[in-house]
């Protein structure tokens, strides 16, 4: 079934009528359902980014899809879940850096209600089911004006992708269908969008304090020893780090059990997180 825009926004309503005092009118500017497009995020940053509102691009195909550091996202047309959610906030939170964060728990949460699954996070944001990756997210953020901060939101979902044969990265993919789950695109974009606009709502309160025990009940690598690369775009470090993850704070910083007992904060997250050989 090809994505429907009327089919979307009517169950983004009727998502936020089952479990939110919003009124999708009133947090949602726009809906676009787009056949191809070379970036559903790129797309909604040349539009108007509205403050406390969302506008929402999704796409059959896109041909210039981005995933962190640069990598590219591959998705088989009229098959995945390509979406973009843009939000407006009045002000930078003091915990927007840990937004990533709180998109991949919300994610995974939806997922894992259901299709009954036990999709768990991959420190900073990255899906994953049976120890293979299931779904990348993207947040591009910039300053407006002099107060106001604007988000664009990019989800790449693997819903029915026939071609998974191992790439150049260093895990292995998978898709929903390949666990027996048959989706319907229309709904589970509308339960999504639903579930974002109302985290951001939220977000833009009490910023990521509420979720932090989730997001740490949800992480895959919690009290496990790991290793973090630096990136090539990470200028402030070019060490490797070891240690115990112990999960992550109030502020979405990863925190790290050292093996000197000292513990470590990680700021960024320009870091490719990996198990030891001891607990793989």
């Amino acid at each position: 079934m090809l994505l429907d825009k009327e089919k979307i926004h009517q169950q983004i309503s009727n998502a936020l009528s089952s479990h939110s005092v919003l009124e999708v009118d009133k947090v949602l500017a726009s809906i676009e359902v787009l056949s191809s497009v070379d970036s559903t995020n790129s797309y909604l940053q040349n539009q108007q980014i509205i403050t406390s509102m969302g506008k929402l691009c999704v796409a059959e195909e896109q041909s210039l899809g981005r995933g962190r550091h640069g990598n590219e996202w591959h998705a088989q047309a009229n098959k995945n879940i390509i979406l973009s959610l843009s939000w407006g906030f009045e002000s930078r939170s003091a915990t927007i850096s840990a937004l990533g964060l709180a998109v991949g728990l919300i994610v995974a949460e939806r997922l894992n209600q259901d299709y009954s699954l036990a999709v768990g996070i991959k420190w900073p944001n990255d899906l994953f089911l049976n120890d293979q990756k299931l779904a990348g997210i993207l947040v591009d953020a910039t300053l407006s004006g002099k107060d106001n901060f604007n988000v664009v939101i990019g989800l790449g979902l693997n819903v029915h992708q026939e071609n998974l044969a191992p790439t150049n990265s260093s895990y292995d993919w998978t898709d929903l269908y390949s666990h027996g789950v048959i989706v319907n695109r229309n709904e589970l974009i509308g339960n999504l969008t639903a579930d974002l606009l109302t985290m951001l709502y939220d977000f833009a309160e009490r910023g990521f304090e509420p979720l932090v025990e989730r997001w740490n009940t949800l992480s895959l690598y919690n009290r496990k020893q790991i290793k973090l690369t630096p990136q090539l775009d990470n200028s402030s470090s070019s060490e490797v780090i070891q240690g115990q993850m112990l999960g992550v704070n109030r502020s979405g910083q990863l925190l790290l059990l050292r093996p000197d007992g000292e513990q470590q904060v990680i700021s960024t997250s320009n870091y490719s997180l990996s198990l030891c050989a001891s607990d793989e």
